[in-house]
């Protein structure tokens, strides 16, 4: 990644040997969705009327994060308001969660007893 993330004011660029700081990604797919809808004719033709705009969504996953970047990913999760995310490019954008973008997973516990989940959030343009 060329840049850290910032996630609604928080930059996200901890390691594993920083586990109280919010941790890069391990992984970013970007997807592009055209605005519009499909129109079916009685023949089966098929036509897009597109509204002139694209969408982004970002699937974000984190791979054995500790609890510093768990409690921050949840509680994106739980805005019902959008908010600022800057990419790994730099660029930045309005976007927000829905219902079901948050998941996480146990992954592991060290000596110490620290858990570590393997998370992923979806964030999407608004």
């Amino acid at each position: 990644m060329a840049s850290n993330l910032v996630l609604n004011g928080t930059t996200y660029s901890g390691t594993p040997l920083t586990p109280a700081t919010p941790r890069k990604p391990n992984g970013i797919d970007l997807e592009f969705a055209k605005v519009g809808t499909t129109l079916i004719a009685a023949d089966g033709t098929r036509r897009f009327v597109a509204r002139g705009t694209t969408k982004r969504t970002w699937k974000i996953t984190w791979e054995r994060a500790a609890e510093a970047t768990r409690s921050a990913l949840r509680t994106l999760a739980a805005l019902t308001t959008t908010w600022t995310f800057v990419d790994q490019l730099g660029a930045s954008y309005t976007v927000q969660t829905e219902q079901d973008d948050y998941t996480e997973d146990y992954a592991a516990t060290d000596l110490a007893g620290n858990l570590y989940y393997d998370i992923t959030l979806t964030v999407r343009e608004a």
